[in-house]
């Protein structure tokens, strides 16, 4: 009988031993003297304390301390979530269109000047912010054979060929002053200035209309958000009468 009873007192004293440890653990998870990333808060606000002994702060209030793997785990989950929908957001944003492609669609060339003769392009904003001219030749694939004019640089900038109504200024023919296309292509920009539904692009071409020594060539104006021949671009009109102002549309 006496060994029974005895038995019965040890499994009950191992059983609260257990009992309390349990509890202790669950009251105190880690401490922050010498567990790493171990975090004691107020049990009724969350407030981050660094007194936290024994569940209690050195004022008396119920606190409570534990790792904080399973908190940064949750940070870091919500963050990634913050930056995926800020990341989903700038994919989903309409491109902007910087760049026009002008391609020269003369059948037969001949002459020292071959195909559209370009003076230079421009950016007319729909909203009546200004008219803003090529400020770069972005690529181009314009050939120097049986051509005088083939430097791309006299595209850009202000027209300088019509000058007071009078082509060249009533002189000869000045080839540092246009480009002539000789069935090419050359894509250019316009600064930092977006391109959009309403505006307007102006292609100064020489023709007769504007030099009756020269002829009306075709030409194709498109645009694109690439400034690279091989990115897609969007036909927004074509000329072949010289000075020609192509509006705007279908950018989405």
């Amino acid at each position: 009988m006496q060994s029974n009873m005895r038995l019965l007192f040890l499994g009950l004293l191992v059983a609260a031993t257990t009992f309390f440890a349990a509890c202790s653990e669950d009251l105190e998870d880690c401490d922050p003297a010498v567990d790493a990333n171990c975090v004691c808060t107020l049990d009724a606000d969350d407030t981050v304390v660094d007194d936290c002994v024994e569940n209690e702060t050195d004022d008396g209030e119920a606190c409570t301390c534990s790792v904080e793997e399973a908190n940064n785990e949750a940070n870091n989950e919500a963050n990634n979530e913050a930056n995926n929908e800020a990341n989903n957001e700038a994919n989903n944003e309409a491109p902007q269109f910087r760049f026009v492609f002008i391609q020269d669609d003369t059948p037969a060339v001949n002459g020292e000047t071959p195909g559209a003769d370009i003076d230079t392009s421009s950016l007319i904003k729909g909203d009546g912010s200004g008219e803003f001219f090529a400020t770069n030749v972005e690529d181009s694939d314009i050939s120097c054979d049986g051509n005088s004019a083939c430097d791309t640089n006299a595209m850009t900038g202000a027209p300088d060929v019509v000058n007071n109504g009078e082509c060249f200024g009533g002189g000869g023919v000045d080839t540092t002053l246009f480009t002539s296309f000789n069935q090419g292509f050359a894509i250019v920009s316009f600064g930092d200035n977006v391109i959009e539904n309403g505006d307007s692009i102006h292609v100064y071409e020489i023709g007769a209309t504007e030099c009756g020594r020269f002829d009306d060539d075709p030409y194709t104006v498109s645009v694109g958000v690439s400034d690279d021949a091989n990115g897609t671009f969007i036909e927004i009109g074509s000329g072949a009468a010289g000075d020609n102002i192509i509006e705007v549309s279908g950018l989405e």
